[in-house]
């Protein structure tokens, strides 16, 4: 893991991103937390709203319903330069309505290395866990599995489409916190363009509850971007 060097300052910062120090397993962090180097890909799903509901009741947020569908992600990011090192991730992610408007909700976020899991935990409430995830490029297509819960390949976009940076609303310990980032990168979309493929275990079963697999609304691929994070607000603490 490499933070940031005592002094070193950075002329893109913004006002939302405040400028202070967090420990983390013994190393410190100074937001914004950055991303330099990484590529994601994402393919997103119209689902079952009933259902989606009944999964993110719990958090107080409200899924936004398209008549009887609402939207959810899979989202892949392969991390190369980062303050919280090289890793890979995988998000399962619904878009909501919440005290700060309209946001997404991360309902599930693996990863496969242990100081971004503690880091991303601790600092904005990521419900992280670490687990076997592999993202393999080849020619126009990436192909992610994620331990035996899920296989999804996501073809590269075609069209550039405006990259959208929501609040990311989550719940963990008790605590929901919203976290506001940056990020800069040329995403490309196209209708389709992604396979879904389900496995086994109680995530598996929570995603065939939604009616997945199911053909992909449409997909996206960066083939590279970066992002900046600020801490996390928490909005509502239970206990």
């Amino acid at each position: 893991m490499r933070g940031r060097r005592p002094g070193q300052r950075h002329d893109h910062r913004a006002p939302l991103l405040n400028e202070h120090t967090v420990n983390v397993l013994g190393r410190e962090l100074t937001f914004p937390v950055e991303v330099r180097t990484a590529s994601s890909w994402a393919a997103q799903f119209l689902v079952d709203a009933g259902a989606a509901q009944r999964i993110v009741e719990p958090t107080g947020l409200d899924v936004v319903r398209l008549g009887s569908r609402t939207i959810f992600t899979i989202a892949v990011a392969d991390y190369e330069d980062t303050d919280l090192g090289a890793y890979q991730e995988v998000g399962l992610i619904f878009l909501v309505t919440g005290p700060r408007g309209r946001g997404i909700y991360v309902w599930h976020l693996p990863v496969n290395q242990e100081f971004t899991n503690a880091a991303g935990r601790e600092i904005w409430g990521y419900p992280k866990f670490v687990t076997d995830i592999s993202v393999e490029v080849r020619g126009s297509a990436m192909r992610a599995v994620l331990a035996d819960i899920l296989e999804l390949e996501v073809k590269r976009g075609l069209v550039p489409t405006p990259l959208p940076a929501p609040p990311t609303y989550t719940v963990l310990d008790g605590a929901t916190r919203v976290t506001t980032f940056r990020s800069k990168g040329l995403a490309l979309a196209r209708p389709g363009g992604a396979r879904l493929t389900l496995g086994s275990g109680a995530i598996s079963e929570e995603l065939r509850s939604l009616g997945l697999p199911r053909r992909a609304l449409a997909s996206t691929s960066m083939a590279r971007f970066r992002a900046f994070f600020g801490p996390a607000d928490v909005l509502t603490r239970s206990g």
